[in-house]
């Protein structure tokens, strides 16, 4: 045999061995890329959250005109080409059955995903977390539960911190604390921001006939802190965007109170309610005075009210949305231990509150400073 045949014949061995390694590569490509690639319980809730809003994205015509809390199946979304099917999102995926409720408050969508797994995994609202059995007290300081089905702290508790990402304060950046008030009767959570604005404000300026001064008026509806509220609805300071869908809005108690009464379950501020609902706010004084755990506190300028409770902490002198009974110029404030009236030209701050939705799911936490509560 000449030279040159054993030398095709060398190459004709080595391009069929060239082809056998090609084709075993590119079976060994194809099945890793048929295999599943799992995550944790946590990526597949934010997968299943982002497949939802994309499938609204491409589908706007789908989404829920009406008010009100909508079913989307996960099996939409796989069909959809948006998700894995649960066996190839999870290890377990076979034991798992999942679901997103889709909730349209206004044409204001949002969009909580649901998993459930045979294991034991299973999300949760904060708000079931919060009200579980072991948690609530009837005497000393911690959660307590109204004849009306709704919650509230009291004392000075130091396990109802909840953090929502990063806020500014004093050009600072640092984590957006606040404490929780209480559970309502819709199952939404007032909260209360630690920090003041960072700004103050004027209540309201205008002239009064009353004092023929610029002292300004005490009715909300007519004030300059009615705006103040609906400006702050947008302001990255109190919320970031990620968080702003999982707050609702209310009405606020803006009834005046006297000074000597001695009422403690709102039936006071809250015999008139604003016209519109705000998603921000400011405490009324019967929350204060329900916190504290001292008997003496007994009217609205008791000052045992800031003893044995959390709520009195406050750094700046704050604007409540209390009028007062005594002139027409006149709102309480409260310096963090008692209350007072100011002319509602004079500036102060604001400590805001607003509700997290009930939809709002827990995800970490024990509820201290050093271990605050985390939502999803």
């Amino acid at each position: 045999m000449s030279e040159s045949s054993g030398g095709k014949r060398l190459i004709i061995v080595g391009s069929i061995i060239v082809g056998i390694l090609i084709v075993i590569l590119l079976v060994v490509w194809f099945l890793s890329k048929r295999k599943p690639t799992y995550v944790s319980y946590d990526k597949a809730i934010d997968t299943m959250q982002r497949a939802a809003a994309k499938y609204y994205d491409r589908n706007n015509d789908k989404l829920p005109v009406e008010d009100g809390d909508y079913i989307l199946s996960y099996e939409t979304l796989v069909s959809a080409n948006l998700i894995n099917p649960l066996n190839e999102l999870l290890v377990d995926g076979n034991t798992c059955n999942a679901h997103i409720i889709v909730t349209n408050k206004s044409n204001f969508y949002t969009y909580t995903p649901y998993l459930n797994c045979e294991n034991g995994y299973k999300t949760v609202e904060l708000y079931k977390v919060l009200t579980a059995e072991d948690n609530i007290v009837t005497s000393g300081k911690g959660l307590y539960k109204d004849e009306n089905g709704e919650y509230y702290f009291r004392g000075d508790v130091s396990n109802n911190y909840i953090k929502l990402g990063r806020t500014s304060y004093n050009k600072e950046e640092v984590d957006n604390i606040w404490r929780i008030m209480g559970i309502e009767s819709d199952n939404t959570i007032k909260i209360r921001k630690v920090y003041p604005t960072n700004s103050s404000y004027v209540w309201d300026d205008r002239y009064n006939e009353e004092a023929s001064r610029a002292y300004g008026y005490n009715k909300f509806e007519l004030s300059k802190i009615k705006d103040i509220f609906e400006k702050l609805e947008t302001s990255g300071y109190v919320l970031t965007k990620e968080y702003r869908n999982k707050i609702v809005a209310k009405k606020l108690c803006i009834a005046p109170r006297k000074t000597d009464d001695t009422t403690k379950d709102g039936s006071t501020e809250c015999a008139t309610l604003s016209e519109k609902e705000y998603n921000f706010g400011v405490i009324a004084p019967y929350e204060f005075m329900r916190a504290s755990l001292d008997e003496n506190c007994k009217n609205t300028l008791s000052r045992s009210c800031a003893n044995y409770n959390y709520l009195a902490t406050s750094q700046q002198v704050e604007w409540l949305v209390t009028p007062s009974t005594e002139s027409s110029y006149q709102v309480y404030a409260f310096d963090g231990n008692t209350f007072d009236y100011k002319r509602t030209s004079s500036s102060n701050y604001l400590y805001l509150t607003t509700h997290l939705s009930d939809k709002v799911l827990f995800n970490s936490g024990s509820g201290t400073l050093e271990d605050p509560y985390t939502v999803r």
